[in-house]
């Protein structure tokens, strides 16, 4: 599995996923957001049983790993 490193650069996206998910009534704890956050700036898929990160699949590619 490749461990990809948090840059600052990911703030931005940071900022406007937890901006544009809470407008709509979508909230998530601080650390699920950046785990998430992490995957949306780079294009990669959010592999997760989290439901409340399922929540953000308008924006995010998210899969639940305990359904396959």
């Amino acid at each position: 599995m490749e461990s990809l490193p948090w840059i600052p650069e990911f703030a931005l996206s940071y900022a406007i996923l937890r901006q544009t998910s809470e407008s709509i009534g979508i909230t998530c704890g601080t650390l699920d957001l950046l785990i998430a956050t992490h995957a949306y700036a780079t294009k990669r898929t959010l592999v997760t049983n989290d439901r409340a990160l399922h929540q953000l699949k308008p924006w995010l590619d998210v899969q639940d790993w305990t359904t396959r």
